[in-house]
């Protein structure tokens, strides 16, 4: 029996947690997925072993809370990933077709500890997450014209046509692109978001919901979506 399953029992053991033969063949198949997956994925790989949605969802939990997965999120979706047996690493998240990317880089690595030391900081944990577009996606002209106007280095700051990720707190914008299919624009529209109206960005951290103003209205949104709205910042006369 591999490592993680011991790891598993004795987890279990120590919490009071029954150990169930459909627990033993959620966790065989998640430890044969060599990449990130969602619940739906999962589910699907599953379906035959006709195990409940519910069974499937107190399994991830539970090996979450032993060390052995961890759970994370790009653009307002949940994935799961191994920890155990896995090295450190980060992500490239692609804006287009959603694509993760793992890499691990050493200079990261050893900037971050020496940053954490030089500011006398217990490191426990980091995660990195770079988003962009992919070269499958690049290749394509239309995602090539679809941002281009999202370089950086493109005309002044007042007239940059910007993620609203990029907005910090205090500042008003005016929406020009909403970037997502149809049921992602009538989401936002029914939060009362729409392109041409100005808004204001009362909070962007990492600590909570990145919180607007819109009209007389505090919102508050998840930081994905954020990559996917584009904004203009309100010319100063």
């Amino acid at each position: 029996m591999y490592d993680y399953f011991k790891i598993f029992k004795e987890y279990l053991k120590k919490t009071g947690k029954k150990y169930s033969k459909d627990a033993e063949i959620i966790t065989k198949v998640i430890f044969n997925i060599h990449a990130h997956f969602n619940l739906n994925e999962l589910s699907k790989k599953l379906i035959n072993k006709k195990i409940n949605n519910n069974t499937i969802i107190e399994t991830l939990n539970n090996l979450i809370s032993s060390g052995l997965i961890r759970k994370i999120h790009f653009q307002d979706k949940e994935y799961y990933e191994q920890v155990y047996g896995h090295a450190h690493h980060d992500h490239l998240v692609c804006l287009k077709c959603n694509k993760v990317f793992p890499f691990r880089n050493k200079i990261i690595e050893h900037e971050q500890e020496k940053l954490a030391k030089e500011n006398k900081f217990e490191l426990l944990r980091h995660s990195l997450v770079i988003m962009g577009i992919c070269s499958k996606c690049l290749n394509k002209k239309k995602s090539i014209e679809e941002y281009e106007f999202q370089k950086e280095d493109k005309g002044l700051d007042n007239e940059k046509i910007l993620p609203l990720s990029m907005i910090n707190s205090g500042e008003k914008v005016k929406i020009v692109k909403l970037n997502g299919g149809k049921h992602f624009i009538h989401r936002l529209i029914s939060m009362g978001l729409h392109i041409g109206d100005t808004i204001e960005v009362i909070s962007n951290n990492f600590q909570g919901p990145f919180l607007l103003r819109v009209k007389n209205t505090r919102i508050g949104i998840g930081h994905g979506l954020t990559h996917r709205i584009f904004v203009k910042r309100k010319t100063i006369i």
